[in-house]
C-alpha cells in the first residue's frame, strides 16, 4: 500500500515535468519568433512563412517606420506604396534585414531599403521602361543598369548610387524612363543623397516637402507633370546648387527661402509660377537663370543684377514684367545669354547705351533677345561694341530712326531680325552687306524702299531665312537671289516689285516657302512645279487677268484683294537652347516646317 509520502513525490515530479514542459515550449515560441523577425534561418532566400509570425514581423516593421514616416496613416492602408514596401521588406525580400531598435543606430539599410521600394511602388515601377535591377535580390546599392551612349561610347550608371566604402545611398539617376505616379515624401530618408535626377518622366502631384536633406546640391525633376508650390522646405538643403524643375504645371510664388542657397542653376521656365522673382535677385553664385514662360510681373529693379556677377545664362522672356531696360545688366562680364522677349518693357535703350560706352565693350554677350516688348526711341550705336554677338533681335517693338550703321562691324552675326518696328523709311541698309555669316535677315515691315540691292544676293550667300515683306520696295527681282542655294525662306511678298520672274530662282535648290504675292510681277512659275522641296508658293496668279502663271501655288491672289489670313513671320524662338542652332522654323499662323541640323 502506497504511503502518502510516496504519493506526494510522484505528483511533484510529474508537476515538475509539466513546468519544464511549458518552459520549453515558451523558449521554443520566442526562439522562433526572434529567428522570424531577424530572417535567420530562412537560408537568406526563401518566403517567409504564412500567418501569424508573418504578421508579427510586419508589425514590428510598422512600429519602426512608425517613428519615421509623417502619415502613420499609410503603413496600414494596403493599397499605399509604403505599404507595399514595407510588405516587400517582411515578406518577399530575399535581405530579410534585422528590424532595428527604435532608438537604433544603425537603421541606415533599413531605411534606405525601405524608402527605395517606396518609390518604386509610388512611381509605378511595375510600368518603368526598364526596371533597373529595383527590389531584385540585390543589395539597393546595385539596383541600377549600365548603359552605353552610342554616340559618345560613354557609361552611365542609371538606377541608385551608393558611396563606395559605407554603402549610402548619394544619388537616383532615372530620366526618361516612364516614371509615373508620385513621388514620395520618404525620399527624405535618403538623407545623405546628393542627387536626384528624375527628368523626361510623367510624374503628376506636388513635389512633397522633403526636409533634412544636407548633402542635397542637384534636383532635376523637370519635363514632368508636377503640380502644386514650391515649397520653404527648399531651405533645407544647404547645399544645393542645380534646381530644375522646367516644363511642369506647377504654381504660385517664389520662397524666400531661395535666397539663402548657394544656386548656381536655377530652371523654373514653362510653368505658372507668379509674382515677383525678388526671391532669385542678387544670388552672387548663380550662374544659369531660366524663369521664362511663367507669370512673373513686376519691374526689373537696377538692384536685382548688381550682385550676380557670375551669371551667364538669363532668361525671362515671356513674362508680365514691367518698367525700363535694366542696364545693370551690361555690367555682367560673364553674360552670354540674354532674352528678355515678350514682356511688357518700355522706354528706350539709352542707359544700356550708356553702360556700353562706359565698359567699352562687352566680349561674352552672344544673344540678345528684345522681341516682342514695346521698347522705343533710337537703338544706341553703341550696340556694336557687344563685339562677340550672334544673335540680335529687337522686332516688334516701336523703335524709331534708323538701324545705327555700326550694326555693320558686327561681321560674327548670324541672325538679324529688326522688323515690325518704326524706323524711318529708307533703303535697305548698305551695311547689311558687312554681315556675310547671316543666316537670317528680317527686315519685315520697316518701311524699306528702292531696289533690292544686289549685296543681298552677291554677300549674303549662308542665307537660310530672307524676309522683307511688307514693305516698299520697288524694281525687279535681282537674278542673284538664285544662287542662295542654302535659302529655304524667301518672303517678298506685299511689296511693289515689278518686271518678270527671274528663271534663275530655280537655283534656289532648297527653297521650301516663296511668297512673291502683292507685287506687279509677270511671267510665269510653272518652272518651279518641279521642286521637290518647295512647301507652299503664293503669288499674283489669280482672277481673270492673272499676273502670274503658276500651276502649283497653292494661293493664286489678286492685287488688291485680300487673299490670305496669314501674316507670315518667322517664329525664332526659341534656338540658343540648342546652341544657337535653327531645329524647326516655325511660321505665325501658318505652317510649320522642320529644319534637322
Amino acid at each position: 500500500m502506497s504511503t502518502g509520502k510516496g504519493n506526494d513525490s510522484g505528483g511533484r515530479c510529474r508537476l515538475i515535468v509539466f513546468i519544464t514542459l511549458v518552459v520549453l515550449a515558451v523558449i521554443f515560441i520566442i526562439v522562433t519568433i526572434a529567428l522570424l523577425a531577424t530572417g535567420k534561418g530562412t537560408g537568406g532566400s526563401s518566403s517567409l512563412a504564412t500567418g501569424g509570425a508573418e504578421s508579427i514581423r510586419l508589425g514590428l516593421i510598422r512600429n519602426f517606420l512608425n517613428s519615421y514616416v509623417q502619415d502613420g496613416d499609410v503603413l496600414t492602408d494596403t493599397s499605399s506604396p509604403q505599404y507595399r514596401a514595407m510588405k516587400f521588406l517582411a515578406d518577399n525580400d530575399a535581405w530579410k534585414l534585422p528590424v532595428p531598435a527604435e532608438d537604433s543606430t544603425s537603421s541606415t539599410k533599413f531605411l534606405q531599403r525601405f524608402a527605395l521600394s517606396t518609390f518604386y511602388y509610388s512611381t509605378l515601377g511595375e510600368t518603368w521602361k526598364d526596371d533597373m535591377n529595383f527590389l531584385t535580390d540585390n543589395d539597393e546599392c546595385a539596383w541600377f543598369k549600365i548603359f552605353v551612349d552610342p554616340s559618345t561610347r560613354v557609361a552611365y550608371k542609371i538606377g541608385t548610387s551608393c558611396t563606395e566604402d559605407t554603402a549610402i545611398v548619394n544619388g537616383i539617376l532615372l530620366p526618361n524612363n516612364a516614371l509615373n505616379g508620385t513621388l514620395p515624401r520618404e525620399l527624405e530618408l535618403l538623407s545623405n543623397i546628393e542627387f536626384i535626377s528624375m527628368e523626361y518622366n510623367g510624374m503628376s502631384g506636388p513635389v512633397p516637402p522633403m526636409f533634412g536633406m544636407k548633402e542635397l546640391s542637384f534636383v532635376a525633376l523637370d519635363h514632368n507633370d508636377f503640380t502644386g508650390t514650391l515649397g520653404s522646405y527648399v531651405g533645407s538643403w544647404p547645399k544645393l546648387t542645380t534646381l530644375a524643375l522646367s516644363n511642369n504645371r506647377m504654381t504660385g510664388t517664389l520662397p524666400e527661402q531661395l535666397s539663402t542657397l548657394p544656386l548656381e542653376a536655377l530652371a523654373l521656365d514653362d510653368n505658372g509660377f507668379r509674382g515677383s522673382i525678388s526671391a532669385v535677385a542678387g544670388i552672387k553664385t548663380m550662374r544659369n537663370l531660366y524663369l521664362e514662360d511663367n507669370s512673373f510681373l513686376g519691374t526689373l529693379v537696377e538692384s536685382y543684377f548688381g550682385n550676380m556677377t557670375n551669371l551667364r545664362f538669363l532668361d525671362l522672356s515671356r513674362n508680365n514684367f514691367v518698367g525700363t531696360f535694366p542696364s545693370q545688366l551690361m555690367k555682367l562680364n560673364e553674360l552670354v545669354v540674354l532674352d528678355l522677349h515678350g514682356n511688357k518693357l518700355t522706354g528706350g535703350l539709352g542707359l544700356m547705351g550708356t553702360e556700353l560706352s562706359a565698359r567699352a565693350t562687352n566680349s561674352k554677350l552672344s544673344f540678345l533677345a528684345l522681341h516682342n516688348n514695346e521698347f522705343s526711341s533710337n537703338i544706341p550705336a553703341s550696340i556694336s561694341l557687344l563685339k562677340n554677338l550672334r544673335h540680335l533681335d529687337v522686332s516688334g517693338n516701336k523703335f524709331q530712326g534708323i538701324l545705327p550703321s555700326s550694326i555693320g562691324s558686327l561681321t560674327g552675326l548670324t541672325y538679324l531680325f529688326a522688323g515690325q518696328n518704326s524706323f524711318d523709311s529708307g533703303p535697305i541698309p548698305s551695311f547689311i552687306g558687312q554681315l556675310t555669316r547671316l543666316e537670317e535677315l528680317s527686315l519685315k515691315r520697316t518701311f524699306r524702299t528702292n531696289k533690292i540691292p544686289d549685296f543681298v544676293g552677291n554677300n549674303l550667300t549662308e542665307l537660310l531665312l530672307l524676309d522683307l515683306d511688307d514693305n516698299q520696295l520697288t524694281g525687279e527681282i535681282p537674278i542673284n537671289l538664285g544662287g542662295l542655294s542654302k535659302l529655304y525662306f524667301l518672303l517678298l511678298n506685299r511689296n511693289r516689285l515689278t518686271g518678270s520672274i527671274p528663271v534663275a530662282l530655280n537655283g534656289l535648290e532648297n527653297i521650301q516657302m516663296l511668297l512673291l504675292d502683292n507685287n506687279t510681277l509677270m511671267g510665269s512659275l510653272d518652272f518651279m512645279c518641279g521642286s521637290t522641296s518647295l512647301d507652299i508658293m503664293y503669288a499674283d496668279c489669280g482672277g481673270s487677268s492673272k499676273e502670274v502663271n503658276c500651276s502649283c501655288c497653292q494661293e493664286c491672289c489678286v492685287d488688291s484683294t485680300v487673299c490670305y489670313d496669314n501674316d507670315f513671320a518667322a517664329n525664332q524662338d526659341p534656338i540658343w537652347e540648342n546652341g544657337y542652332i535653327r531645329t524647326a522654323f516655325i511660321f505665325d499662323n501658318a505652317f510649320g516646317w522642320t529644319y534637322g541640323t
